[in-house]
């Protein structure tokens, strides 16, 4: 069941479109399944993020003890 506009020239809302959601970035009426694959490549992004943060924590406490060390041998 298509609904009119709220107002002439502009965009129907959301919750008029039960079965299709807008897009966060181009403001564009995108199926579930493709609003499910942004979601998908958002959370993948952000693990790589966080793997990439987790490394470097790692990295540092090691450059961190070894000066430590370093430091109490001298």
């Amino acid at each position: 069941m298509e609904h009119p506009p709220d107002a002439v020239g502009s965009a129907p809302t959301p919750h008029l479109l039960p079965a299709w959601h807008y897009h966060p970035l181009a403001f564009q009426l995108v199926s579930p399944h493709e609003q499910e694959r942004v979601i998908l490549a958002q959370l993948q992004f952000y693990l790589v993020i966080d793997i990439y943060a987790l490394f470097m924590h790692i990295f540092l406490v090691f450059i961190t003890c070894t000066i430590q060390i370093k430091l109490e041998l001298n």
